[in-house]
């Protein structure tokens, strides 16, 4: 019994020994395997944020003061847009080097302005609009057997025509594109809005601190293309408005180019698990943005239930008569336009959870 007893001792004596042996040898693999990778297994982390947005940039202000202004010498208040945006994206980076990752990212943006109250003649849309009241005219007095010119003012055009023109047409286009003409006596209310997307490929240095991880990340951007929209309504109308010209809402539709930029980044990442984590990031984007060879689009609807659209082609090179719309329908108008730019300077602030392989 007691060489049994004994025998069965060596035994789990031998048994124990091999199984620390074999605890140690997987501990000491994987370590070097640890190591091979800076600490973090495959050097891959992959991680999603949802933002909040202040573009700036170039901007335009607008009227606000709440309704059309009632005489030439009343004062008109101006703001910026006040814009702001929501959005969200992904990043993966991989670790190249102690404490430095190369990243590749991507965000989606959608931003809107302040909505302006104002009259007329201060909205981003006076000049198109002009533009489509002036060739609307002309084919009117065309048709009345005038002379499609106005050389002499609309008055002349009238006379021309034998009066057949009427009076609240005269109305509208008299000092047409002033604060005093009738047409930009109406009040209106207008805001933009826009979405677009950016892909980023950069350097993401980081240390350990703070209990977390402290990076600073810089690195090319590429703005893909996009199109803002501006709505228009008009609210009220003041002074004699020709029914030609009575627009009620019209949509207006800025297409833009691709954007070759820059950005800078700055986060902070606080491990909740070995490889999960959640984080702040200040993210700041600079690049510019083109338009030529784009449009410009401006779909009018009128009191009486009918529409035209105008649209320009942004061109680098066009004739001045080139800039005058063209009746292409009874509904449908063309002209051109010089390319103009679009700085983009947009500060995003993410929430950012991720994990890391």
């Amino acid at each position: 019994m007691r060489k049994f007893t004994t025998q069965i001792l060596s035994l789990l004596t031998a048994l124990s020994f091999a199984g620390a042996l074999s605890a140690q040898t997987v501990e000491d693999a994987i370590g070097a395997a640890d190591n091979a990778t800076g600490g973090d297994n495959m050097g891959l982390t992959i991680s999603g944020h949802g933002s909040f947005m202040l573009p700036g940039g170039s901007s335009t202000s607008y009227g606000n003061s709440g309704s059309a202004a009632s005489t030439a010498s009343e004062a008109v208040s101006y703001d910026f847009s006040g814009a702001t945006g929501f959005g969200g994206g992904l990043d993966v980076a991989y670790k190249i080097a102690e404490g430095l990752n190369v990243t590749l990212g991507f965000d989606y943006r959608s931003y809107s302005t302040r909505t302006y109250k104002t009259s007329m003649y201060n909205t981003p849309f006076n000049g198109i609009i002009r533009d489509l009241a002036d060739v609307t005219l002309k084919g009117q007095a065309a048709a009345a057997g005038a002379a499609a010119t106005w050389a002499n003012g609309y008055a002349g055009v009238d006379a021309a025509a034998g009066g057949v023109l009427n009076d609240d047409d005269q109305k509208a286009y008299a000092d047409f594109g002033s604060s005093t003409s009738e047409l930009y006596k109406a009040t209106a209310s207008f805001s933009s809005s826009w979405s677009n997307m950016y892909l980023s490929l950069g350097l993401r240095p980081e240390v350990k601190a703070w209990g977390g991880t402290l990076s600073a990340g810089f690195g090319l951007a590429y703005v893909l293309p996009y199109d803002v929209t501006t709505d228009l309504t008009v609210t009220e109308e003041a002074g004699a408005l020709a029914s030609s010209l009575d627009i009620t809402t019209a949509t207006q539709t800025d297409k833009w180019g691709g954007a070759i930029g820059a950005y800078g980044s700055l986060g902070y990442a606080y491990d909740i698990m070995p490889n999960l984590f959640v984080g702040t990031r200040l993210k700041v984007l600079f690049a510019t943005a083109m338009n030529d060879a784009k449009t410009r689009v401006l779909d009018a609807k009128f009191a009486d239930g009918t529409s035209k659209t105008a649209t320009y082609t942004i061109a680098a090179s066009h004739t001045e008569a080139d800039r005058s719309l063209t009746a292409t329908s009874t509904t449908t108008f063309t002209g051109k336009r010089q390319p103009s730019s679009n700085g983009i300077t947009d500060a995003t602030v993410s929430l950012v959870v991720g994990y890391r392989l």
